[in-house]
Formats: C-alpha cells, sequence, structure tokens
C-alpha cells in the first residue's frame, strides 16, 4: 500500500517515517500543486494532508474531483470546533492532531484502508 503524504518536511518526515516502520510505502510532496501531481503519477492507495501547506484546501477539491481515495488531514492541536469543522469538509474522512501519536496515525490509516478495501 501506498500512502501520498503531503506536508511541510517536518511532518512529512515524521509520518513518513511512523508509516514506514509500520510496513507502507510513501510518497511525498510540500504543497497541493507537487501534491496532485503526484497523485495522478502514482496512483496512492490513501492521502495525509497538512491543510496549511501552500493551496492545500485546493488539493482536496481537486482530489475529489477525479478520485474517492481516503484522505486523513493532521491538524496542530486544534480545538473541537477546528476538528468538526475540518470533519464538515468535503472530501475529508478523518482527521489527525498534532503532535503525532504513531499507534494511533496507524491504526486510522489501517482503518480507512480497511474500509476502502471493502467498497471496492
Amino acid at each position: 500500500m501506498t500512502i501520498l503524504i503531503v506536508a511541510k518536511r517536518r511532518t512529512e518526515n515524521t509520518l513518513r517515517e511512523n508509516l514506514e516502520e509500520g510496513g507502507f510505502s510513501t510518497i511525498g510532496a510540500q504543497d497541493g500543486p507537487n501534491g496532485l501531481k503526484q497523485f495522478v503519477e502514482q496512483s496512492p492507495d490513501l492521502v495525509i494532508l497538512d491543510p496549511s501547506v501552500e493551496k492545500g484546501k485546493e488539493f482536496i477539491e481537486q482530489i475529489r474531483a477525479i478520485s474517492s481515495v481516503p484522505l486523513l488531514t493532521v491538524l496542530q492541536q486544534p480545538t473541537v470546533f477546528e476538528v468538526v469543522k475540518e470533519l464538515e469538509t468535503d472530501g475529508v474522512d478523518c482527521c489527525l492532531r498534532r503532535p503525532i501519536n504513531s499507534d494511533e496515525l496507524l491504526a486510522r490509516v489501517r482503518r480507512l484502508l480497511h474500509r476502502s478495501e471493502r467498497a471496492a
């Protein structure tokens, strides 16, 4: 399974390390336009997005126009209101709070992938 990480370098590295230790392949981009390019070229099984990256919100819209791939967003210590708002955004399947807990990350990723496999 391949996961596309669209996040700033530090967050991308943390996610990549945890996901690869969990047995997943990863590809990365630091902004929405490069994320979309990687998405089209690599066809990942899941996308993890830090919506604060350049053109992050547009990236969600562009991905949803062409795919129903699971999409998990990573938020920096959000309030409950911010989590609810993000989950109500069209196209977001799940949110994860920073600092990132590797066990929670892997559990959420596995659950999203399992659900998408059953739907296919």
